[in-house]
Formats: C-alpha cells, sequence, structure tokens
C-alpha cells in the first residue's frame, strides 16, 4: 500500500487524505499516513506551522511508523539519493502540479495532489467523509437558518489574506484576488440569481467591510466569529448554494462539498504567482473562471 506524507494545513490534508483513500479503495488495503512533516518544527522555515486537523472529521490521528532515513525526503535534494539507494524508484514526488496517473502500489508519495481527478470516482464517499462532525454552536445555528431561508440565493464569498499578506514566501507563491475579481464575482451572481444575499468569510473581515463594496440593497452577511476554528465556517460555506472562492484550498474545497447540485461557482482565472506549476487539472470544469 502507498504511504502518503501529510502536510501543510487542513485544505490540503483533505486532498492528500483523499488521495490515500481513493488508493485505499484501488488497493484494498488500509490507509498509511506519515504525519512526522507535518508535526515537526524547523528554526528558520518559511512556511506556516500547521498540526493534525482531520480529527475534525471523525478520522483520528493514526500515523504510520515511517523509519527515520525515509523521512530525510523533507529535503528536495535527497529525492534522487533515496531513489538511486535505497527505494529503487519507489518515492514518488509530485513534480510541478502535474497530474500522475499511476501510482506504485509500495510507493512513499510526497506532495499536494490538488486534483479532483484523483477522487471522483468517490465522490459521495468523500462528501460523507468530510462532513464536519462537531456540534453546532447557538451562533452558528443561526447563520445556517439564514442560509437556508435563502435558499438558492445563498452564496458564499471567500476571501483569504492572512499569511499569503503577511508571509513573503506565501505572498510572492499565491498572491491575493483582485479587488476587481470578487466586483465581477458580485455583479455576475448578481446577474444570474433573483435575489442574492452574499455570506463573507475571511481571515481579515475588517479589510473585507472596508474594501469590498455590494450594489445598493445587496444583502451581506460577515461572519467573523469562528475565529481559528476554520471547519465550523467550512460547514456554514457548503451549506450556501452558490459559491465564490478565492485562490485557496479552503475556498476550493467548501465549493466542491456544496450539497447544491446546480450551483455556481466563481473562482480566478490566475490560482498561483508563479507560472512554474501546473494548476489545470485543479478546476473541475464545471467551475467558472473569472
Amino acid at each position: 500500500m502507498p504511504t502518503l506524507k501529510l502536510q501543510w494545513g487542513l485544505w490540503n490534508q483533505m486532498f492528500e487524505y483523499v488521495l490515500a483513500y481513493s488508493l485505499s479503495q484501488e488497493y484494498n488495503e488500509a490507509i498509511v499516513l506519515d504525519g512526522y512533516f507535518l508535526e515537526s518544527r524547523y528554526i528558520g522555515a518559511s512556511w506556516t506551522f500547521r498540526h493534525y486537523e482531520l480529527d475534525v472529521f471523525g478520522i483520528n490521528k493514526d500515523y504510520a511508523d515511517i523509519p527515520s532515513w525515509i523521512r530525510y525526503s523533507i529535503h528536495p535534494w535527497f529525492i534522487d539519493i533515496l531513489n538511486r539507494l535505497r527505494f529503487h524508484g519507489r518515492y514518488t514526488r509530485e513534480r510541478d502540479g502535474a497530474f500522475i496517473e499511476k501510482f506504485p502500489k509500495n510507493a512513499y508519495l510526497d506532495g499536494w495532489f490538488q486534483s479532483y481527478k484523483y477522487f471522483q470516482e468517490y465522490i459521495p464517499d468523500i462528501k460523507k467523509i468530510f462532513t464536519v462532525k462537531t456540534p453546532l454552536s447557538k451562533e452558528n445555528q443561526d447563520i445556517l437558518d439564514i442560509i437556508q431561508e435563502a435558499g438558492n440565493n445563498a452564496v458564499s464569498l471567500h476571501v483569504r489574506r492572512g499569511d499569503y499578506v503577511a508571509l513573503e514566501s506565501a505572498n510572492k507563491w499565491h498572491g491575493v484576488c483582485s479587488i476587481g475579481y470578487y466586483e465581477e464575482a458580485i455583479q455576475y451572481m448578481k446577474a444570474k440569481l433573483w435575489n442574492p444575499v452574499f455570506f463573507v468569510f475571511s481571515d481579515d473581515v475588517g479589510w473585507c467591510r472596508e474594501n469590498i463594496v455590494f450594489p445598493e440593497w445587496v444583502v451581506a452577511h460577515y461572519i467573523d466569529h469562528n475565529g481559528n476554528q476554520w471547519h465550523e465556517d467550512l460547514r456554514l460555506m457548503y451549506s450556501c448554494a452558490h459559491h465564490i472562492i478565492a485562490n485557496s484550498s479552503f475556498s476550493w474545497w467548501w465549493a466542491w462539498l456544496g450539497r447544491n447540485p446546480d450551483k455556481i461557482v466563481l473562482a480566478p482565472g490566475k490560482w498561483l504567482q508563479t507560472d512554474n506549476f501546473n494548476t489545470q487539472n485543479l478546476i473541475p470544469p464545471s467551475w467558472i473562471l473569472l
């Protein structure tokens, strides 16, 4: 069975987990995850430290016992050495986001694996797995009631800032969506829906209040009470009928998990600042790029 290196935040962990799930179904074997990189802390690291977060879906933290020499794979220069001396080609690293058609049965997998194609055969299973299990607070229940009352007019809108702005390496890699993108997306939804009601989610709601302008008579609710409990926002987001997403795997997941079969999903045409990473297999064909 392939072993998958777990890394980055919850939304990346979800992409990694569903690849492991798909392979476990294909090979009829248990899911094997390595959490060494995720749980480690390196002085001078240029990324945001994360921790295991899949437990919000009831997925227990059950790491494989991986030999320490394999874990040096976190250093890119060590890949060729692993392949030549130890793994004999079994180390499979995602290269620049390119889609991998077939995985060796006993490979060690390292990458983001951000493509719906890796798990499109198991859509009902994945949506069931990624249902938030924690009880709703009264405040979130009140918001959910408003979303359900809006029905087909409920539109989630996500603005990702945080480390995309504050961390230089993240800013150079991801960048942030422009005001123009959100204005165009809002107008698109207004033209398509009879009476759109927007639900704004962000790690900087104050910035959204000051900078995103909604047309006159359009109602917008700003969700800012969940703090770092992003899974609570996720549950509210995927309950909306339609979605305006940022260039964020967080956005991607709530739109993909949305239960409305006729959902409109608007996504930024440029996902990353770099042109050296392939994102052509990231966006489902039914989503609209602006």
